[in-house]
């Protein structure tokens, strides 16, 4: 069975059924033929059809429109004519091959990350091709590379085998760990369609609960910001964030600003738990590196006091934010960070002490109300602590500090 390749020689055989042969003296109306004939359509109906299916080829039209309009066009003497049902039924099979070719389109256009939406990416077959099933890559406009030509279809080509950085990566591949070449084949994989893969994470049936912003970040690679995953944990809403488009151009509307910050010990291990398990979801290679790194950070919190917990976490920031901007490197790999530790613990530590007394005395009138005994205190009613409070906690009579001036006995 075959299909004419165009609408504008409408004297091709049409789904096996063939036109009115004038030589043979056939003409008998709308259909004729001799002994030999299944059924003849007139040329005119038989174009009249063939437009129908051209339009919904080309999307004009839905297949149950086309079908109806073609069963009106062909003309009938009942519905059980013999000669209605074969060329009806041949034009129904045209428009399923249509179909057919349109969906296998658009899966291997989705594998392979293009966007079948777009007009003019695909070209659909020609009536003639629209019984058979597709084989191999259906046609492309010229800014689309096949496969094996680019990681990117969508994008120009590229001779890879140029890139300075190709011919790196491959001479050093060899010292460079297999959880780490598991993470930058799964954050290229997850750059072809960051959109659907993340849509596809969060819609799973197990994902954890992680803020949306974080869950673009660990998809796409970047270092997770604990202040946001804190704030999540105990929102009541959820994140108005929106993205517009403007062309190339990308507006983000909104507020960005979490409404909690990581500042001690116990709120870090609040983030950092919800972080390993997302991290563990997406990557679940990278188990043990994340368990290694999450003890490293517990001992530098027990090394050092309380109130010097701020510098550990603006450490384990600038870490996780240099391991991010690097594919060579993991969160265990200590010996990679010694400068960041001497600079936001050890440097951060000596310095501290002067410049908080620098600050304090900055402030005008601050040592002279540090030397002066607290009222309130004396009254019982002071609501600081001596550390904090700008007069001292001290009897007003005798500068004692083991009693009030209520019960001085000078």
């Amino acid at each position: 069975m075959s299909f004419p390749s165009s609408l504008e020689d409408p004297s091709h055989n049409t789904g096996g059924i063939p036109h009115p042969d004038c030589e043979n003296g056939s003409d008998q109306g709308v259909y004729g033929g001799g002994a030999d004939d299944e059924g003849q359509l007139d040329p005119q109906v038989s174009k009249k059809c063939i437009e129908i299916a051209q339009e919904f080829r080309i999307g004009r039209r839905t297949k149950v429109s086309a079908l109806l309009e073609i069963q009106k066009t062909i003309p009938r003497e009942s519905d059980s004519d013999e000669h209605f049902l074969v060329a009806f039924g041949s034009y129904s099979k045209m428009l399923d091959g249509f179909q057919r070719y349109r969906e296998a389109a658009a899966d291997r256009s989705r594998q392979s990350g293009f966007d079948p939406g777009r007009e003019g990416t695909l070209d659909p077959p020609e009536p003639g091709d629209a019984h058979k099933e597709p084989v191999g890559a259906p046609k492309r406009s010229r800014s689309v590379q096949s496969e094996d030509e680019s990681d990117h279809p969508s994008k120009r080509k590229v001779d890879l085998s140029k890139l300075p950085w190709v011919e790196a990566d491959s001479q050093g591949s060899s010292t460079v760990s297999e959880s780490l070449r598991l993470t930058q084949s799964a954050l290229q994989n997850f750059a072809r369609d960051l959109k659907y893969t993340k849509s596809s994470v969060i819609n799973s049936f197990k994902c954890p609960q992680f803020p949306d912003s974080e869950w673009t970040n660990l998809l796409a690679g970047r270092s997770i910001d604990l202040d946001h995953v804190l704030s999540g944990l105990f929102s009541v809403s959820q994140d108005d964030k929106k993205t517009e488009h403007i062309g190339e151009l990308e507006i983000a509307v909104g507020p960005s600003v979490p409404a909690k910050v990581v500042r001690t010990h116990g709120e870090w291990n609040l983030a950092w738990d919800p972080t390993v398990e997302a991290t563990i979801y997406a990557l679940p290679h990278r188990e043990s590196e994340l368990k290694r790194y999450g003890k490293y950070i517990q001992q530098l919190f027990s090394a050092l006091p309380a109130d010097a917990h701020h510098r550990v976490i603006s450490f384990d920031r600038a870490v996780r934010v240099r391991v991010a901007q690097r594919r060579d490197i993991s969160l265990t790999d200590f010996g990679e960070f010694i400068d960041l530790q001497m600079h936001w613990i050890q440097t951060a530590s000596s310095t501290s002490g002067r410049s908080n007394q620098g600050r304090r005395g900055d402030q005008p009138g601050a040592s002279k109300r540090k030397r002066e005994a607290c009222r309130r205190w004396n009254e019982g009613k002071c609501p600081n602590t001596s550390s904090a409070c700008n007069y001292k906690h001290v009897c007003s009579k005798c500068q004692g500090n083991a009693h009030v001036s209520s019960e001085c006995t000078k």
